[in-house]
């Protein structure tokens, strides 16, 4: 069986070419270009949904398809942006314009650090009915400058 990455986003494409010795497809190669609605309340929700529409268009004697939903919740920001942190300074902004809004929330609120949790979903399918799915959450330690954002 071939494996099949849900998502159009080329870094995590990388990663995970990284992850499993480059032995993963984009499902733009498999299926159409398709727009997948993540319109889920979680992370989990949001990888699962990914993860289906692409399960529900392949051959499933020959694909498992794996997916991802990843982002950081700021305690001081009300958990924000949480399941919004791909597009927390808007529709197609790097990840570098994500942090610097991020920052920036903080500076208006005065604070220099924060608080705050990454967490990442991995459905995989290998049926519609059967989902083994991992949690990864990180602490993290959010500041004012850049270069100072730690993952604990």
């Amino acid at each position: 069986m071939e494996i099949i990455l849900a998502s159009g986003n080329r870094g995590k494409l990388r990663e995970f070419k990284n992850y499993l010795d480059g032995e993963v497809i984009p499902y733009k190669e498999v299926v159409s270009d398709i727009e997948i609605v993540e319109n889920g309340a979680t992370f989990a929700q949001n990888a699962l949904i990914k993860a289906r529409e692409i399960f529900k268009m392949v051959d499933r004697d020959k694909y498992i398809v794996i997916s991802d939903d990843s982002g950081i919740s700021v305690k001081a920001l009300n958990n924000a942006p949480g399941i919004y942190s791909a597009r927390y300074a808007g529709e197609g902004a790097s990840d570098v314009e994500n942090l610097d809004k991020l920052i920036e929330e903080l500076k208006k609120r005065g604070l220099d650090s924060s608080s705050a949790t990454t967490q990442q979903q991995l459905p995989l399918l290998a049926s519609m009915e059967s989902i083994l799915s991992t949690v990864d959450v990180w602490k993290s330690y959010s500041s004012k400058e850049r270069d100072k954002w730690l993952w604990l």
